[in-house]
């Protein structure tokens, strides 16, 4: 999956005792500008917000079957009519990060499964729910969070790990287990009980995947990680995506508005 995008291993920051990683990608371009990716996240991004199993590898599908989801108007909380014609909303921008953020995940050697939840998605306290493989031969259960902010960083990073805190504490069991319950019912790691991960919390992970529009991409916004999520730093991470804030969204929606009937 890294044919677009690469990111570092992460660096430790001792400012909240976490590792933090910066995707870029392999062109140098920016992630705009990068068509042939922009068609595979459109693609993702269309068939999470229609509920459709996940194929890899993705292209827009052209076939002549009718599908009856890929309409403007199923997808109409996503554009509104603006002054220069058809524009996104906020929805659009949260369903697209959220599924860059699903992507990145499975991206990721080490990942069994990631699930990036149901468009419009209100979990508490996170986005996507990774499994993933330690290294170790244990399986572990990653907890993310997608934030995207064009530049108010610190805010959005200390809602996030207000909920992880919360999560951590039990006070989102049910909705956890809920959601790791209809993971297992789907069968997709066979002779893992998914289930089981609700109770391991020492060994839980918890990620943000910050993907801004500021000018740096070298910014400190979790100083109070340890401090509210306690434990070995390989449990707290950030992933920051630098972009341009207007440009990617944009263009990524006329890919998708273009492709609805």
């Amino acid at each position: 999956m890294r044919q677009w995008v690469c990111w570092d291993d992460g660096e430790l920051v001792s400012a909240g005792e976490y590792t933090r990683s910066h995707v870029s990608t392999l062109s140098g371009m920016p992630l705009h500008l990068e068509k042939a990716f922009l068609i595979h996240l459109a693609e993702i991004f269309m068939q999470r917000y229609e509920s459709r199993e996940i194929k890899f590898p993705l292209v827009i599908s052209d076939s002549d079957e009718v599908n009856r989801k890929r309409t403007k108007h199923f997808y109409r909380r996503l554009f509104c009519q603006t002054e220069d014609g058809m524009g996104i909303t906020q929805e659009f921008i949260t369903h697209a990060s959220e599924s860059l953020t699903w992507w990145l995940e499975m991206s990721h050697e080490s990942v069994l499964f990631a699930d990036g939840g149901k468009p419009h998605n209100s979990d508490p306290a996170y986005d996507t729910l990774t499994i993933l493989d330690d290294g170790e031969g244990n399986v572990r259960l990653r907890v993310v969070q997608a934030k995207a902010t064009r530049a108010n960083t610190s805010q959005n990073a200390s809602e996030a790990i207000a909920k992880f805190a919360d999560l951590e504490l039990g006070l989102y069991d049910a909705d956890l287990s809920s959601s790791l319950e209809l993971i297992q019912q789907r069968g997709v790691i066979p002779g893992i009980d998914v289930g089981e991960l609700l109770f391991d919390v020492a060994n839980r992970r918890y990620r943000i995947v910050i993907v801004h529009g500021r000018e740096d991409n070298d910014f400190h916004v979790l100083g109070g990680f340890a401090n509210r999520i306690s434990g070995p730093v390989e449990r707290r991470s950030a992933v920051l995506v630098k972009i341009d804030f207007d440009l990617l969204w944009s263009s990524l929606g006329e890919i998708i508005y273009d492709k609805l009937v």
